[in-house]
């Protein structure tokens, strides 16, 4: 039972539960490769990868398990480890027995890539692409095709080259790097891809092959495309082909032109030749400049829509908290709206590319925590993406993919979208992951509760496990009036906890109409919140305007209200004893036995120690003060008999002294 219990929690993404359930299961029972598997899965998910291997060595090498999984798993082990040769052997031991596993080709198409064999990777890519078809991998699947190319041209290959270009091109025509290799090949085409393509020309510039390693090249390539180019010391025209000294006074300061201003010197060639490109540098240049201030690099950023996702989000998460990172964060939720594939691939990338090793001991927060917060303020521009996600269940199985989707349905605050996903999701699931959320991200969505059963209502809202109940107070406070009877039916069957009590006393210093609503459910639950309903009664921070209401549904409980009452008093006066003392007073006369009973102490509400603590003059002398205020004959006959039982010298001179006004009061 265990054992299955643990799949299902790990499937459901919460490996600390999977952890616990499938430890004994390996314990009792060694040679359970399916168990020894899934813990290693649940102790890589919770950031021990050392453990994980442990688990995946000794099936391998203790039990002799030659599974395709044990392969795969002991593959992830190595090339996290930087042994990318045996993480490849132990990889193609899992492909010749599964050849079309999905999770076998996509581990395969990442770890070749990594490893620069981007044609093998290519062939591993595409036999995925097949299965799964989605824009997405389309994509990469160039880009994969792209990188093949730039490496044939490196070696001096171009035909190969132009193949792997051409290939790029086929399924995705925008891809920039195959545009730049295949007009790098046939500069004769530059005349007329100029006409159609602005940036050709200066594309053609760039040699990926010298650009690190010749940055004279470089600025010599970027001086030809500028012929009014001129000398800053003589002012002789610089029409050149190379960056040498000017020919008229042999000065080798770098030219400047005449018709560009703005671009002035080449101090930076190669961030030049970046923003040339568009490519990823360039992006994260700007988007610094962008959380720096700049409106400039923000239009730029927005102009180039979809391309700038990735670049934008790798500053973003490097940004510290501030007004410069909510800007990154505005702009990512504006172009994840218009380009909701790109914010998803971006993710995969990241994911892809970081280190679990690392991040674990560098502290590196928790990537798909952080995207969640982005995740959730996406609007409904994006919504097909996520709904094609639901429906077709690409890529689901990954645990932070399956959060962020609950992310963006919760943050979108529409129920009819958010029910969607009872199909792929356990309500566990779900309320597990709402319990990540800040209680205000769940409140648009919670004052959407439907009137009758819904999904939201009984599988998640009533949920025991949900400890969210902030957002339900929220939630109550800013709906309509006509969605009130709606939480009083969800707390009349699943009952109020302290938190939801406690929220509700908070109410009451709300605005007015609130301040009614929390008062009226208040009456319905008042002896679970009795104690809550007295300690915000005596804290000297209350609002006036909740005192009213207070003291109402105090006095409406009656005699049970005296014994928390009587908890108010201490050793010695405090704020809130007048407060206390003239509400005991208000009490009606069915609550005198009680106040007699706890000045007498005979309640069991107080242990001895307490009772001695109790014994104390001051709450006693409280106590008569209450029964003096109260003008019944009943309190009367109380001081009374207080009179008789009382030792003390000082209080029973107080009560007589009570009970002598009270007779001169009569008279």
């Amino acid at each position: 039972m265990d054992y299955l219990d643990g799949l299902e929690a790990l499937l459901a993404g919460d490996p600390e539960r999977a952890r616990k359930r499938l430890t004994p299961v390996v314990e009792i029972d060694p040679e359970n490769l399916g168990a020894r598997l899934a813990l290693g899965e649940a102790l890589y998910e919770l950031d021990n990868p050392a453990e994980a291997h442990r688990q995946h060595i000794e099936a391998h090498q203790v039990f002799q398990a030659e599974s395709p999984s044990v392969h795969l798993s002991l593959s992830k082990d190595l090339r996290m480890a930087g042994e990318h040769g045996d993480a490849m052997r132990h990889l193609d031991k899992a492909i010749e027995k599964r050849p079309r596993d999905e999770k076998l080709l996509q581990e395969s198409w990442s770890l070749r890539e990594e490893m620069g064999r981007f044609e093998e990777a290519f062939a591993a890519g595409q036999l995925l692409f097949s299965k799964k078809g989605s824009d997405v991998h389309r994509r990469r699947l160039a880009q994969t095709a792209a990188k093949a190319g730039e490496s044939a041209l490196r070696l001096g290959k171009n035909k190969d080259a132009r193949d792997w270009f051409q290939k790029a091109l086929h399924l995705d025509p925008e891809n920039l790097a195959s545009r730049r290799g295949s007009l790098m090949l046939d500069p004769a085409e530059l005349e007329a891809a100029a006409r159609y393509l602005p940036e050709a020309a200066l594309l053609a510039g760039v040699e990926i092959a010298t650009k690190q390693a010749h940055p004279e090249r470089l600025e010599s390539k970027l001086l030809s495309l500028f012929p009014e180019a001129e000398c800053p010391r003589c002012g002789a025209s610089r029409r050149i082909e190379n960056a040498g000294p000017c020919p008229a006074c042999e000065s080798r300061q770098m030219p400047t032109f005449a018709g560009h201003q703005g671009l002035g010197r080449f101090e930076d060639p190669e961030a030049l030749l970046d923003e040339i490109e568009e490519n990823r540098g360039w992006f994260e240049r700007l988007a610094q400049r962008c959380a720096a201030g700049e409106p400039e690099a923000k239009a730029e950023i927005r102009e180039a829509s979809g391309k700038a996702v990735l670049p934008l989000l790798v500053v973003y998460l490097a940004e510290e908290s501030g007004s410069g990172r909510e800007a990154l964060a505005l702009l990512l939720i504006e172009l994840g709206d218009r380009h909701p594939e790109e914010l998803l691939s971006a993710r995969t990338w990241m994911k892809e590319s970081r280190n679990k090793v690392l991040d674990f001991i560098t502290g590196t927060p928790n990537l798909d925590r952080e995207l969640g917060v982005l995740f959730r303020r996406l609007g409904p521009p994006a919504l097909p993406a996520f709904q094609e996600l639901l429906d077709h269940g690409v890529g689901l199985e990954d645990p932070g993919l399956r959060e962020l989707v609950i992310d963006y349905f919760v943050g979108l605050g529409s129920l009819e979208s958010f029910e969607k996903l009872a199909p792929r999701y356990s309500p566990v699931e779900i309320v597990r992951h709402l319990n990540r959320v800040p209680a205000m991200d769940l409140v648009p969505l919670i004052q959407q509760m439907p009137e009758g059963s819904s999904f939201l209502r009984d599988a998640i809202l009533m949920d025991p496990n949900l400890d969210h109940d902030e957002a339900l107070v929220e939630a109550l406070a800013r709906c309509d009036d006509e969605s009130v009877p709606r939480f009083r039916e969800l707390w009349e069957k699943a009952g109020p906890s302290r938190d939801l009590l406690t929220g509700l006393v908070a109410l009451l210093g709300r605005e007015s109409h609130v301040a009614t609503r929390a008062r009226n459910l208040l009456r319905d639950h008042v002896q679970d919140a009795l104690q809550f309903l007295v300690a915000a009664y005596a804290d000297p921070a209350t609002a006036n305007t909740a005192l009213p209401l207070l003291e109402d549904l105090l006095q409406n409980t009656g005699r049970d209200s005296v014994r928390e009452l009587v908890r108010v008093f201490g050793s010695s006066p405090s704020f809130s004893d007048d407060r206390c003392i003239q509400l005991l007073a208000g009490l009606p006369e069915e609550a005198i036995p009680e106040i007699q009973a706890a000045y007498e102490n005979q309640i069991s509400l107080l242990g001895k120690i307490q009772s001695v603590l109790f014994r104390g003059r001051h709450p006693r002398r409280c106590l008569i003060r209450a029964l003096e205020n109260n003008p019944s004959p009943r309190a009367q006959e109380a001081i009374q008999g207080l009179a008789r039982s009382e030792n003390d010298a000082e209080l029973g001179s107080l009560i007589r002294e009570v009970l002598r006004k009270k007779k001169e009061g009569r008279s």
